[in-house]
């Protein structure tokens, strides 16, 4: 049965999508990012992958007092504050920038519903441990002893609300490939 893409004057038969990769449902809801005058089977695999190629942008971090935060993250872990608006009454914006980070955190008044200290689920990575555990100590921020595992050595803070951070340096590409058992 043949596949038309709408708005693309191709048409594909399922053999032919198959070929390519692609599933009929995959091309169906894909299909509107595909603009009319692609030809030719490499070009539209290469514009149905490239729908997918996202980077993560803002994270959102629940806290109970706005300045205690801007100051927190700010004045002693080293982030660059980027904005901070009032937006309305009930609405306050701010976002910061770990820094070399290409995403940033966003925390304020009424922009999100998690309760104060519940993301503890973001890890960065650090190009070395233990020189990122000094330099939060020296800021005044707790940070455990680092702990060294075969896939990396890792540290942690956490915010004044609970909210929790992991540093993870990476182990040297390939050794732990051999983990595998």
């Amino acid at each position: 049965m043949p596949l038309i893409v709408p708005g693309v004057d191709i048409t594909f038969d399922s053999a032919c999508a198959q070929a390519l990769n692609f599933s009929v449902s995959r091309l169906s809801v894909l299909s509107a990012k595909i603009v009319p005058d692609i030809v030719g089977h490499r070009v539209l695999r290469d514009a149905l992958e490239a729908v997918m190629e996202c980077k993560i942008e803002l994270i959102f971090i629940p806290v109970t007092d706005v300045d205690k935060a801007i100051d927190f993250y700010v004045n002693k872990v080293g982030f660059t504050l980027d904005m901070q608006a009032r937006v309305d009454e009930h609405t306050r914006f701010v976002q910061v920038t770990p820094p070399t980070s290409a995403c940033s955190i966003a925390f304020g008044e009424g922009i999100t519903d998690m309760t104060p200290g519940t993301q503890n689920s973001i890890q960065v990575v650090v190009s070395d441990a233990e020189a990122a555990r000094r330099e939060l100590i020296e800021r005044g921020v707790n940070a455990p002893e680092v702990k060294t595992l075969a896939w990396g050595s890792f540290t942690s803070f956490t915010d004044p609300d609970g909210n929790s951070w992991t540093l993870q340096q990476l182990p040297p590409p390939g050794s732990y490939e051999t983990l595998q058992a």
